[in-house]
């Protein structure tokens, strides 16, 4: 089998002002709504913050990921992130927002995973397959997060 390359989007609408909805997206406010598996450790800055090369560990184990905040761009709405699980995948996670109205804000997220290893290839398509259905769990989760 050739080394599994995919890649996916996913759009949905977030109601509230891009202000209030970028810092959402970054490694250390996204724990405001994503729930307990999101528990991201911060080697850099310290104490941590969501800034552009921000670098993070997720995961433990076999499973740990180091993650760079390769772009974090509040004027042009865009966020960026790179990611390696050693033996596994590489990723590349783009993000854009855009305010549609005062009160919401488009966001698509795309996705590009690469297999490190052909014994990776099924988890990496897997993970492929998930990646786009995962619009409407983002959406909920944000928006009961807003609505506290």
């Amino acid at each position: 089998m050739e080394q599994a390359h995919v890649e996916n989007s996913f759009d949905f609408q977030v109601g509230a002002s891009l202000e209030r909805t970028f810092p959402l997206f970054g490694g250390w406010g996204e724990r405001a709504w994503a729930g307990e598996e999101w528990s991201p450790r911060f080697l850099w800055p310290d104490p941590p913050e969501d800034v552009d090369g921000e670098v993070f560990a997720v995961g433990e184990g076999d499973d740990q990921s180091v993650w760079v905040n390769t772009r974090f761009d509040r004027a042009e709405g865009r966020i960026q992130y790179v990611y390696v699980m050693p033996g596994v995948q590489a990723v590349r996670i783009d993000l854009v927002l855009v305010e549609t109205e005062p009160e919401s804000t488009w966001v698509r997220v795309s996705y590009q995973r690469t297999a490190l290893e052909p014994k990776a290839c099924e988890r990496v398509l897997e993970l492929g397959r998930r990646d786009r259905e995962q619009g409407p769990t983002w959406s909920k989760a944000i928006e009961a997060f807003l609505a506290d």
